[in-house]
């Protein structure tokens, strides 16, 4: 501590006497009228008052009984269901016909899922700069959908539809929606080769 910090710190007000301080209402005489650190550590003790004062009493048994019980009836911690996707559509695993074959093909992905009552249509494609994807969810509540890339959450727009893009392309992604947790199949993007 140096010499200046030393001689301002031993000239502030003890904790007694902050606590005497904070007890007394008249108005602040010598050290305190001229300290902004003692001022502030008086008017904290006169808003917080802790001394002197009884210990809490007991809250009723049905008021802490209704506190216990708010996390069973919130929304936010009712752990979601777990549904898998079934793939249904995977481009990169169905046969090209002879006169589509081609570099356009081979940098675009399109893959379709399928969990419960929800559809999942994912675009995906190749640039440059990265990966583009657009996706849409198809079902009840899908307008008010999280996607979950990895750790990034990409929010639906009015029409159920996501939009984002990665350096990489995703290998785990799922979605919540409505009370559900949907997990996607993980996915590999080492195209397979095809003769």
């Amino acid at each position: 501590m140096t010499d200046r910090r030393r001689k301002r710190t031993e000239k502030h007000l003890s904790r007694q006497e902050l606590l005497a301080a904070a007890e007394d209402n008249k108005a602040m005489t010598g050290h305190l009228r001229n300290c902004e650190d003692c001022q502030e550590a008086v008017t904290l003790l006169r808003a917080f008052r802790v001394t002197g004062r009884v210990t809490l009493p007991t809250p009723p048994p049905a008021w802490v009984k209704a506190a216990s019980d708010i996390p069973a009836r919130s929304r936010r911690v009712k752990p979601l269901a777990q549904l898998r996707a079934i793939l249904t559509f995977d481009s990169w695993q169905s046969p090209h016909l002879v006169g589509v074959r081609g570099l356009k093909t081979s940098s675009e992905r399109r893959i379709c899922c399928e969990a419960g009552s929800y559809l999942l249509d994912l675009k995906a494609e190749k640039r440059p700069d990265g990966w583009r994807m657009v996706a849409q969810l198809d079902g009840a509540g899908a307008e008010e959908a999280e996607l979950v890339v990895g750790r990034k959450v990409v929010y639906a727009d009015p029409g159920a539809l996501f939009q984002w893009s990665s350096a990489r392309p995703p290998a785990d992604i799922s979605v919540r929606v409505g009370g559900d947790n949907i997990q996607l199949p993980k996915l590999s993007w080492k195209r397979p080769n095809k003769k």
